[in-house]
């Protein structure tokens, strides 16, 4: 059992200078949870998308005990919708593992989108960032395996049932072009996004957040992160491998429908719900009370993040 500790807190300043020295390893994720999830509601109505079970275990603990097992420390955790629910969540449930949390929050996520969502963080990162939205179920070995890999993206071969951001692959899975949101896909042999996204340390500090300044500055509120990769990749100043999972390895959970799906999908691969030892058991989501019963203040935050 690990010692019994609570988690690092750090705040997140905007003014914070980045640093530019590459790590040689993956140290840091950053986890998108600011979205309301509307099409969700009412299973959303007092709590962010992310804290809904699947398979009772809240979606962002999946999340955050894989990338725990490979050896992710450090998370950044975009707030927004119920902030103060998940900081309190987070803080909780994992107060016996040795991460560091830092909280960066979004009191405009209403009204802007992931790019500015993913803005907001770029100074509490200063590692080699993984980027994921916190509404996929995954088996255990994709998230290993882009977590091993250079600048990547998780992708899947397109299906019928898939919509949204497809990417086009070249023979050794180097990805040559994004169509964000789907827009003037191909998506007959394409693949799927699948919303987890590394970058190598250089590559974040030298192109990402430089086009999510500049998408920022052009007023891009309501656009997706992705599209600052498909600027990039398209003016070659980004190069980025596939990794690639099959279409059944893997959940996304924004309606009713997709939760059914995911909980189908749990109950056939226990091994995609991993729960350290020590790591107190997940409780029923109804025992939880809501945001409005918590004090400000657990945590540090500043910054934006964006709705989904």
């Amino acid at each position: 059992m690990l010692p019994s500790r609570t988690p690092t807190v750090h705040p997140a300043t905007t003014t914070a200078t980045t640093q530019t020295t590459q790590t040689t390893q993956t140290t840091q994720a950053v986890l998108l949870a600011a979205g309301v999830g509307r099409r969700l509601r009412p299973l959303t109505d007092d709590r962010p998308k992310c804290l809904v079970p699947v398979g009772g275990v809240p979606i962002v603990d999946r999340l955050v005990a894989q990338l725990r097992s490979c050896g992710i420390r450090r998370f950044v955790i975009a707030t927004g919708y119920r902030a103060e629910r998940l900081r309190r969540h987070l803080l909780e449930r994992w107060a016996d593992a040795d991460l560091e949390l830092r909280f960066v929050d979004n009191p405009d996520h209403a009204t802007t989108n992931n790019l500015v969502t993913l803005w907001r963080c770029r100074d509490a990162v200063d590692a080699d960032p993984v980027v994921v939205e916190t509404d996929l179920v995954l088996e255990p070995g994709a998230v290993a395996r882009v977590v091993s890999a250079g600048s990547a993206a998780l992708i899947s071969p397109y299906t019928d049932q898939m919509d949204g951001t497809s990417v086009a692959v070249g023979p050794t899975r180097d990805i040559t072009q994004m169509y964000v949101g789907g827009e003037g896909s191909p998506q007959r042999g394409g693949f799927k996004t699948v919303n987890l996204t590394r970058f190598t340390h250089d590559d974040w500090t030298a192109t990402i957040v430089p086009g999510l300044e500049a998408g920022r500055a052009r007023g891009d509120h309501h656009r997706y992160y992705e599209h600052v990769i498909a600027l990039a990749l398209a003016a070659g100043r980004l190069a980025m491998q596939g990794v690639v999972i099959a279409p059944d390895a893997w959940a996304e959970v924004d309606t009713p429908d997709d939760l059914a799906r995911a909980e189908a999908f749990v109950a056939k691969r226990p091994r995609a719900t991993p729960m350290p030892t020590g790591i107190a058991a997940p409780r029923p989501a109804t025992t939880e009370r809501s945001a409005d019963d918590v004090r400000p203040g657990i945590g540090a935050t500043s910054g934006r993040a964006a709705a989904s």
